[in-house]
């Protein structure tokens, strides 16, 4: 509880504010979006194909894939870590095309990372709240499988117990 009242929003304040969308290079954009797109696609067409056989419909498994796309939380708690490190570690004044050149690394995974929240969070969520009343459903077929498997599961406790004593 302590996490969803005070920290998330510290943590997300912080990652936004580390980013100073002035100086983004116009061609880190579209390059950031390619990537987080290119991504949410390989991970729904992999969520997908591990849901095969759990006995789901394919509308459950593709809602299941869609509904792990939002990613925020490790982006805005990792993000600013490569560009943090480039700083520490290094010293401008000993080499700085080098050091340059992994500030700018730093903030393309910073800004990848603040577009990823911003592009798959909001998504995420429509699709969650719109989707899920629509798509799922639990019904009478869903509680039996795990009745019979409770009943299987205190049957065999018991048996056990008996040979114990």
């Amino acid at each position: 509880r302590i996490w969803r009242v005070a920290s998330e929003p510290l943590l997300f304040s912080v990652i936004g504010s580390a980013l100073d969308f002035g100086a983004i290079k116009e061609a880190t954009i579209p390059k950031a979006v390619a990537l987080i797109i290119g991504g949410v696609v390989v991970r729904c067409l992999v969520a997908v194909f591990a849901t095969y056989g759990a006995g789901l419909s394919m509308r459950d498994r593709i809602f299941i894939a869609l509904a792990w796309m939002p990613k925020a939380t490790v982006q805005a708690a990792l993000g600013s870590v490569p560009l943090d490190l480039a700083k520490a570690t290094l010293n401008r004044e000993d080499d700085p095309a080098k050091y340059d050149a992994y500030v700018e690394y730093g903030t393309d995974i910073l800004t990848t990372a603040v577009f990823s929240i911003l592009l798959t969070a909001p998504v995420g969520l429509i699709v969650i709240q719109k989707l899920g009343p629509r798509w799922l459903e639990q019904g009478a077929d869903f509680a039996e499988p795990n009745l019979e498997l409770r009943n299987a599961a205190s049957s065999n406790a018991e048996g056990e117990v008996e040979k114990l004593s």
